[in-house]
C-alpha cells in the first residue's frame, strides 16, 4: 500500500524476544496488506470494489467492522470523513490547482458514505447503492 513501517521495542535488558516480536509485527502488516490493499487485485478490498456494483457482496467480519466504524466516523464528522471519496480523490490536485471537469463533477455526486450500507439481516453482506466507475472505492 506504499506505507512505510517502523517498529521499535522497549525491552528489559537481556530480553531476547525482539526478533520474534518483529517477526509477528511484520506478519500482521503483511496480513493487512493482503486484505486491504486497493492496488492488489486479490485483496478483499479490491474484490469489494470490483463486485459490490453487481449485487450483495460477502465481506469478512473484519471488513464489516471497518465499514461500521467508518460509517460511525462519517456520521460523527458530518461527512468530513468519507470512505467513498477515494473513487474521485484523484480528480482533485490542490497543489496543481486541478479541479474536476464538468463531466467529472457528475462522479462527485456519487460520493456519500451513506451509499455504503451493511445489511445486518444478511450476515456479512454489503448492499450496493450508488457507485462510480468500477464501484465503491474504499481506501
Amino acid at each position: 500500500m506504499g506505507t512505510r513501517v517502523h517498529v521499535e521495542f522497549w525491552l528489559e535488558y537481556g530480553d531476547r524476544r525482539g526478533p520474534e516480536l518483529l517477526k509477528r509485527c511484520m506478519a500482521e502488516m503483511r496480513r493487512i496488506e493482503y486484505a486491504f490493499n486497493p492496488w492488489k487485485e486479490t485483496s478483499e478490498l479490491s474484490r469489494l470494489n470490483r463486485d459490490a456494483p453487481k449485487g450483495f457482496t460477502p465481506v469478512s467480519a473484519e471488513m464489516k467492522r471497518l465499514l461500521d466504524q467508518s460509517a460511525a466516523a462519517s456520521k460523527r464528522s458530518e461527512g468530513a470523513f468519507d470512505i467513498t471519496f477515494a473513487s474521485v480523490g484523484r480528480l482533485f490536485d490542490y497543489r496543481a490547482g486541478r479541479v474536476p471537469t464538468a463531466e467529472e463533477k457528475k462522479a462527485v455526486e456519487a460520493i456519500n458514505w451513506r451509499f455504503v450500507q451493511l445489511d445486518h439481516n444478511r450476515p456479512l453482506q454489503l448492499v450496493p447503492r450508488h457507485f462510480f466507475e468500477s464501484g465503491l472505492v474504499v481506501h
